[in-house]
């Protein structure tokens, strides 16, 4: 429990805030502040690896800085499972690839709820606010998400990449801009989505599949 307190990991090769690379059981972070202040690529505010049972709550997480910065991360999770992330604020900022909460490689049955994900300060391209590739049964619910207003940059509010049996309640997606999905579909069966509210304005579909 940071208790409020700022981690910053400003440095000038990838970099971590918190790194759980070594598949640690039933760790929590709780109300963290993470900046990166530096102009520098690879940037992750929290990074995990083959974890399970990860409860991630309350943090405010800044990954990136300006528009030199590529390969930002706010949330990563490579094959971890059976987490709780909830209550987060995650903004990152940079020109290429960049995520809010990115699940990836069998990071199954995770619970993704009540987040504020903001991808306003992106202004480059391919950017999602969720981010979910070959990670089935994953739930998303209550999650507030701004996707990036500007134009020609591939930017989508919540994408499932082979990543099957995934539910969607209850979001909220903002979106805008040329080639930008509020919600992006691809090759991921069963999908469920109920309930969500999308403002696509100047945006290429409220959902595409």
């Amino acid at each position: 429990d940071c208790q409020g307190h700022s981690i910053n990991y400003s440095q000038s090769k990838a970099g971590y805030a918190i790194n759980d690379s070594g598949g640690y059981y039933n760790i929590t972070i709780r109300n963290c502040v993470i900046v990166q202040g530096g102009d520098y690529d690879y940037a992750y505010g929290m990074y995990f690896a083959g974890a399970s049972n990860t409860s991630i709550l309350g943090n405010s997480v800044s990954s990136g800085y300006g528009s030199a910065s590529n390969g930002c991360y706010g949330i990563y999770l490579y094959n971890s499972s059976y987490g709780l992330i909830a209550g987060n604020s995650v903004s990152p900022h940079g020109y290429y690839y960049v995520y809010g909460l990115y699940l990836d490689s069998y990071s199954a049955d995770n619970v993704l709820k009540g987040n504020t994900v903001d991808l306003r300060g992106f202004g480059g391209w391919s950017a999602d606010g969720i981010y979910i590739s070959s990670s089935p049964r994953n739930n998303i619910s209550d999650n507030l998400i701004y996707s990036s207003y500007y134009f020609n940059v591939g930017s989508h509010g919540l994408e499932l990449f082979s990543s099957d049996d995934c539910r969607a309640v209850n979001n909220t997606l903002e979106a805008g801009g040329y080639n930008n999905n509020a919600i992006n579909l691809f090759n991921s069966d069963r999908s469920v989505l109920i309930n969500n509210t999308v403002n696509a304005q100047n945006s290429e579909a409220s959902l595409y599949a």
